[in-house]
């Protein structure tokens, strides 16, 4: 069975994302693309996050392929504007796009090193090696379910409603990919356990729930009354 796309970077619009179609064109790695307002799951389960518009999706194997082959593309000349707009960020927020240069786009890393070196916060190699390993161990480690989720999923399940019964399954089997493309379950164990007793009890109260509504149709119709649904 061949591999799902799944999305690698986004963008604000497709010219942005021109000059990385252009290297998989180069290179004849198949990929597609998607135009969407919003990622919903990560707005409701996660946290919010950039609304770009443009996704550039890769199959998870070709993730590491073409995070190499963005490595020996030369760095471009630094923009003025694009500097000025990282000039805003706060250093914690700079270190982050050194930390996962391959969420930004090119040459963003190179102006955050420059900036803090400015605000005489100068990193060595080994100090980026070290936040960039750190990054991605943390993206590649299961996290746990908010618990505002958790308690608003367990009611509505033992209230029969299907709202619980998508978070439960949300928590249960939801999948994250790393930066290498390599697929893993996106909760905690605890989570997960949280997550698949929702559901179960989710389904539970909602056949109940199906029962009872149907015997008081019953008993309505023996009386004589039709109830209107």
């Amino acid at each position: 069975m061949p591999d799902n796309f799944e999305s690698y970077r986004r963008f604000a619009d497709e010219e942005s994302a021109s000059e990385l179609m252009e290297l998989l064109d180069k290179n004849h790695i198949v990929y597609e693309t998607e135009t969407t307002e919003t990622t919903s799951k990560d707005l409701i389960f996660v946290a919010p996050q950039t609304l770009d518009t443009f996704l550039v999706k890769l199959k998870p194997g070709d993730f590491k392929t073409v995070n190499d082959l963005l490595q020996q593309v030369p760095e471009p000349t630094i923009h003025e504007e694009r500097f000025n707009f990282l000039s805003e960020f706060e250093d914690n927020d700079l270190l982050e796009i050194i930390a996962s240069p391959v969420e930004w786009e090119k040459g963003d890393a190179q102006i955050a090193e420059q900036l803090l070196k400015q605000r005489g916060k100068e990193l060595t190699d080994d100090k980026i090696i070290e936040l960039q390993k750190k990054k991605f161990e943390t993206e590649s480690k299961p996290k746990k379910g908010k618990p505002i989720w958790l308690l608003i999923g367990f009611i509505s399940a033992l209230l029969g409603g299907l709202f619980g019964i998508l978070i439960g399954w949300h928590y249960y089997y939801s999948k994250a990919i790393d930066p290498n493309g390599n697929k893993f379950y996106e909760f905690d164990k605890a989570t997960k356990k949280q997550g698949l007793i929702m559901f179960i009890i989710g389904i539970i109260s909602f056949v109940l729930f199906f029962i009872l509504i149907s015997k008081l149709r019953i008993d309505s119709i023996s009386y004589g009354y039709y109830p209107r649904y």
